[in-house]
């Protein structure tokens, strides 16, 4: 037991600290469209640039799945953070696109394509090798829970460190720290995973000379589910961070600090539903769950964007509040899904890759489309979209489960 409170600690705190450095992008975007890019283009380059960081994350699962399953988690599991630690500590001393003109936003893309090929190693890092723990000692909906809230305790902590900054005139040295904190707090984080045993698991096994190969020939259908349910608990965390604080500003006219605190409350919420779902699912049909709240959030998603447009503050707050409880719900559920589709031969890779795709796919380009949709036809249109999506998703999901009944091992 000492020993897997010790693995959950290193996994909890790492995956906060990789997402929080990941999320600092979206939670100072507002601020990073005037920064980084000429003024008249700014919104539209800075969410593009957001989406450009989920471009490398399937090179970077297959590489890192190959570590893992190849090498060994501990492997895999260190790597990334160290490479997102590099990345994240270069972003500060960019200079703003007045000085440094077209220079300013490639080296912050380049930056953000480092963070996303390192990100393409870590959630699969974190699940796998916590869960590999926790399964000897009967905890896996439990630790499964708390990684799901360390996601989301990562951006959290990233909006609200965001929100104190915007408590002033938000200057360069001001905006830097963060970042810089973060940076350095990997390269500790890094070392200290490097310190930790193998996973039991892995060292049980002999995987296949080509991870990836193998999941394509005996486990496809389990890379679709999962492509599709990682896609989904992207969706709704990325909707809520991004699209929400430039809807507040752009649209309601709030200032970003406002925004940002609703945005952190909102974080909170799915944080500690996110915790208390980990208890829950223990021995239950977590498939189930995840497909009942992808229900929920088409149910949801039309009477949400109408409190959007009638610009209350009230009905805003109540909107906000139901993506919360479906976003922490989707991110409690996720991990324990994930591990439970692939075997453990493979399941770093498998995993990864799925997880990737399933954000470049269903997660990189929401918040430029719903911004796009926002300005051509209305925050219902948005409505409409997330709708057809979340409905494709369900759908798809719906179909997968006839063609191979779910063999996951909580079901």
């Amino acid at each position: 037991m000492k020993n897997y409170i010790k693995v959950v600690i290193a996994c909890f705190a790492g995956n906060t600290l990789e997402f929080f450095d990941f999320a600092l992008y979206g939670a100072f975007a507002p601020f990073f469209a005037t920064y980084f890019f000429p003024e008249s283009y700014g919104v539209p380059l800075t969410l593009l640039a957001y989406a450009a960081s989920f471009i490398l994350r399937p090179l970077g699962a297959i590489i890192f799945g190959y570590i893992g399953d190849r090498y060994g988690r501990k492997k895999a599991f260190s790597l990334p953070i160290f490479l997102m630690a590099v990345f994240t500590l270069c972003i500060p001393f960019i200079p703003p696109y007045l000085e440094a003109g077209i220079f300013s936003p490639m080296m912050l893309i380049i930056c953000r394509l480092g963070q996303g090929l390192s990100m393409g190693g870590e959630t699969a890092g974190a699940v796998v090798y916590s869960l590999e723990h926790s399964s000897k000692v009967n905890k896996l909906g439990i630790s499964a829970g708390l990684l799901g809230a360390s996601t989301l305790l990562g951006a959290l902590l990233a909006n609200f460190v965001s929100f104190l900054s915007t408590s002033n005139y938000l200057s360069q040295s001001q905006w830097g720290v963060p970042f810089i904190m973060g940076g350095v707090l990997g390269f500790v984080v890094s070392w200290a995973r490097m310190k930790l045993a193998e996973s039991p698991e892995f060292q049980a096994y002999v995987s296949p000379h080509s991870p990836i190969v193998y999941i394509l020939k005996k486990h496809l259908v389990s890379m679709l589910e999962s492509i599709l349910i990682s896609g989904f608990c992207g969706l709704t965390s990325v909707f809520t961070v991004v699209y929400f604080n430039f809807y507040f500003v752009r649209t309601l006219g709030w200032t970003i600090h406002e925004s940002l605190g609703i945005v952190s409350s909102s974080l909170f919420i799915s944080f500690i539903v996110s915790t208390l779902v980990g208890r829950f699912i223990e021995n239950k049909d977590v498939r189930k769950i995840l497909l009942f709240n992808m229900l929920g959030m088409i149910v949801a998603i039309f009477p949400s964007m109408a409190a959007f447009a009638s610009g209350k503050t009230f009905y805003i707050l109540m909107a906000v509040l139901a993506v919360a409880i479906i976003c922490g719900v989707s991110w409690g559920t996720l991990n324990l899904i994930l591990y439970s589709r692939f075997p453990s031969k493979v399941r770093f890779t498998g995993l990864a890759v799925s997880d990737s795709i399933g954000r470049i796919v269903f997660t990189a380009p929401i918040p430029l489309i719903c911004d796009y949709l926002t300005k051509s036809g209305g925050v219902m249109s948005v409505a409409v979209f997330i709708f057809a999506v979340v409905a494709f998703m369900l759908t798809m999901l719906l179909v997968l489960e006839m063609l191979d009944k779910p063999k996951a091992i909580l079901s």
